[in-house]
């Protein structure tokens, strides 16, 4: 945990935010918390200080999990099957065409390491139907439940294109979500450190 003692109004910091790793600058320090200025969208958060990555303080050693997997797409399908059965009563809420979707979505690990999102779902594409979400490489080697939520997050899109209350809603319903988006933002930020200074 960064002490606040040891930043400055103005300078800059990484952060985890709603899954993404970003970067912004001290506005203000607050008791438990610093506001944060986005520097992408012009956003202010206010995060804690647990969350906060200093530049040159970024370790080159990589973050480790016990617990991580690196799952086979085989095993990333399979772990949406558990998700179906295990959150249920919430896709019970999709219509008939959304849920013939949901059964046959096709599932894949992206050749790409991001930073910016854990996967995507792609409906359709020039006029076809489409129908896959791909999980950003950057998930291989962690944690299995971090992988299920972005598995989980991707299949919400399947009912909601876009990021609404109702989405985070559902998306929050998901098991211990706080603790894990925690990680998986953290995962992010780690990663877009790494490429910045060339460790990747």
């Amino acid at each position: 945990m960064i002490d606040k003692n040891d930043l400055t109004i103005g300078e800059s910091v990484f952060f985890p935010i709603r899954g993404k790793g970003a970067k912004g600058s001290i506005v203000r320090k607050n008791k438990r918390t610093v506001t944060v200025l986005d520097t992408t969208n012009s956003r202010v958060y206010r995060v804690p200080y647990s969350l906060l990555f200093k530049d040159i303080t970024f370790s080159r050693r990589p973050l480790t999990f016990e617990n991580s997997e690196l799952l086979t797409e085989e095993e990333l399908r399979d772990l949406a099957d558990e998700l179906k059965k295990e959150y249920r009563y919430v896709f019970k809420t999709f219509n008939s065409e959304q849920t013939k979707l949901l059964e046959s979505v096709k599932i894949k690990w992206s050749k790409r390491s991001t930073y910016r999102r854990g996967g995507y779902y792609l409906k359709s594409s020039k006029g076809q139907l489409k129908n896959e979400i791909s999980i950003s490489s950057t998930f291989k080697n962690t944690p299995k439940e971090v992988i299920k939520l972005v598995l989980f997050h991707e299949l919400l899109h399947i009912k909601h294109l876009n990021h609404s209350k109702e989405f985070r809603s559902l998306e929050e319903s998901f098991t211990n979500f706080e603790k894990v988006d925690e990680i998986m933002g953290k995962i992010l930020v780690e990663y877009r450190i790494r490429r910045m200074k060339n460790l990747t």
